[in-house]
């Protein structure tokens, strides 16, 4: 991470082997231009700001999310620990949410976007499927959960340092690129090396993980160069 970003440097090795941030045609599912024909679409890289956004997004370049129901929440358990509840003073392990359909909390993956939900509405006292979502969904091949609104949403597990780098260095190749076609945000090139520097100061920071670490840099560049 010790140079200016090239174009012969991203990680496809082309510039355009990867759909410009805001193009239609993103593979990831999230309707970055606002013109979808959906209201309440569903995004699995929206984040409390931009900056998270943006680093779900870059992240998803180069893992495969996981379910975060699976991961968090209440399995299904069976009956034994609600009558472990009545019985015994101390319960057996966690409760149970019978309506779960994971038995244990562990990672899975989700799988590419691969399918269109079909869009629902109330007619005559009864719900009809009319059409269908355009933007294609994920499922855990375990569950079926679907990352759309309540099913699951799309988590990211720790990554390596590897991947934060080329992270990294896309972001801010992309921001090299808008500076020069005058277009969207730009970068000082002045500033590379410092970045780079600090960049690494994120990534051995014991207070965040793999993916604060690059929320936190997205962050410090978007206010130096916003100055």
């Amino acid at each position: 991470m010790s140079h200016a970003p090239t174009s012969s440097d991203r990680s496809s090795g082309q510039v355009d082997d990867r759909p410009a941030l805001g193009s239609r045609k993103n593979f990831w599912g999230e309707d970055v231009d606002g013109l979808d024909d959906e209201d309440g679409g569903h995004s699995e890289e929206a984040g409390t700001d931009e900056a998270e956004h943006l680093a779900r997004r870059y992240v998803l370049e180069f893992v495969q999310p996981i379910c975060t129901a699976t991961l968090r929440d209440t399995p299904n358990r069976g009956f034994a620990p609600h009558f472990a509840l009545i019985f015994d003073e101390e319960p057996l392990g966690k409760g149970s949410n019978l309506d779960a359909m994971h038995r244990s909390n562990k990672i899975v993956e989700l799988t590419d976007p691969c399918f269109h939900l079909p869009k629902q509405q109330e007619s005559g006292g009864r719900t009809i499927e009319n059409r269908q979502h355009r933007l294609r969904r994920r499922y855990n091949e375990e569950t079926g959960y679907i990352n759309y609104g309540e099913p699951t949403g799309t988590g990211i597990a720790s990554f390596s340092e590897e991947i934060y780098e080329q992270c990294i260095h896309n972001y801010l190749w992309d921001r090299y690129r808008s500076s020069q076609d005058g277009d969207g945000d730009g970068l000082s090139v002045t500033n590379i090396e410092g970045y780079v520097e600090h960049a690494d100061r994120l990534w051995h920071d014991p207070s965040q993980d793999s993916l604060g670490s690059l929320i936190q840099f997205i962050k410090h560049v978007r206010e130096k160069e916003d100055d």
